[in-house]
């Protein structure tokens, strides 16, 4: 009896563990995916999707910036696959079906066709660059360094180091609102009395706005 006692805590403590966690750092769930045939001939590598997602942390980051994307990966393709390369806990390439199906909320967006674009040099530059992020921790203090990978810090970087292209304006830490009271309270959950307002970082929603983006239909 005591047997079957240990071994149905343990299943249970095993399926509690199978979860993921969302473009904000938070645990989740995983969702099923979709059984829709979805279709992405529109896609380029390259490319950058947004998300909106709901967590404790998302909030905060929609408190601070003033925007409502919270997550951000960028597309690449292999093996025939569209898939996308984004920070989350780990750093890890996501079928872009999983992607889509994590939030009610995705759209993607490129380059313009007057800014530097992807070529095929640059595109397996991406790749290489990406897979010695794989497998790093979800930045949860957002810091620049590469020991850890945050989501926008992730495809800013990628941008800026391979093409040489700033998308995003870099701000500290203090320069966002950190009025809210689910900002405040994150921020002393995650660096208690030592918090880096010097920081600098990049958000989603600053991304999103770059100018340099526009957006790319793929329904």
């Amino acid at each position: 009896m005591q047997s079957r006692m240990y071994t149905a805590l343990v299943s249970a403590l095993l399926i509690l563990s199978l979860g993921s966690f969302d473009g904000c750092g938070d645990a989740v769930a995983v969702k099923k995916q979709s059984s829709k045939p979805t279709r992405y001939e529109a896609l380029q590598e390259g490319d950058i999707v947004f998300q909106q997602s709901v967590s404790p942390q998302c909030a905060a980051i929609k408190a601070a910036t003033g925007s409502v994307w919270t997550h951000v990966g960028v597309v690449i393709r292999k093996n025939n696959q569209w898939l996308v390369l984004e920070a989350v806990e780990p750093v890890r390439i996501t079928p872009i079906d999983d992607w889509m199906a994590r939030s009610k909320v995705n759209e993607v967006r490129r380059l313009k066709a007057d800014a530097k674009q992807w070529d095929a040099a640059s595109i397996q530059a991406m790749h290489t660059m990406g897979e010695q992020w794989l497998n790093k921790h979800y930045d949860i203090g957002f810091a620049w360094s590469d020991d850890e990978m945050y989501c926008s810090e992730l495809v800013y970087k990628l941008y800026d180091r391979i093409l040489h292209v700033q998308v995003g304006t870099l701000k500290q830490l203090k320069d966002y609102d950190l009025s809210s009271p689910v900002v405040q309270r994150i921020m002393h959950q995650r660096y208690g009395d030592q918090i880096p307002y010097e920081e600098w970082m990049i958000a989603p929603g600053a991304m999103y706005d770059s100018p340099l983006l526009e957006h790319v239909a793929i329904d």
